[in-house]
C-alpha cells in the first residue's frame, strides 16, 4: 500500500488547485457598456405638487414616526418625546392624546 505522509497529501492538494486554476472554461468575458440613462420623465419628473402642502403638528416633538385614522377621521401622530397628538381630520386642534414616556416607535389603532 502508498504511505501518504502530510507532505505528500499537501502537494496533491497542491496540485489539484493549480489544475483547477487553470482549467480551461470556454469563457471569453466582454466588458458591458450600458446605455445612456433616460433621465427622470413623466411621473417620476421633478415637480412642485407638494409645495402647497400644509405641514401641520409643526413644533410638537419632531417628526412622527408613523400616523393613523380613526373612524371619525381624527388624526393620530406619535412624537419622539413619547406623546400621541390627536387632530381634526383637516390637521387642526392638535391636542395631546397620550403620553407614553417612551419613543412610540409606530401607531396601530384598534377599533372595537
Amino acid at each position: 500500500m502508498l504511505k501518504c505522509t502530510g507532505k505528500t497529501i499537501l502537494i496533491i492538494f497542491g496540485l489539484i488547485i493549480l489544475y483547477l486554476l487553470t482549467w480551461p472554461t470556454g469563457i471569453d468575458p466582454v466588458a458591458w457598456t450600458p446605455k445612456k440613462a433616460p433621465g427622470i420623465t413623466g411621473e417620476y419628473a421633478a415637480n412642485n405638487l407638494l409645495a402647497k402642502m400644509e405641514i401641520f403638528g409643526k413644533g410638537m416633538g419632531g417628526d412622527p414616526e408613523d400616523i393613523d385614522v380613526d373612524d371619525q377621521g381624527r388624526i393620530y401622530a406619535p412624537y419622539e418625546g413619547g406623546k400621541i397628538f390627536r387632530f381634526d381630520a383637516d390637521g387642526s386642534n392638535g391636542v395631546e392624546f397620550v403620553d407614553t414616556k417612551g419613543r412610540p416607535l409606530g401607531l396601530e389603532l384598534v377599533i372595537q
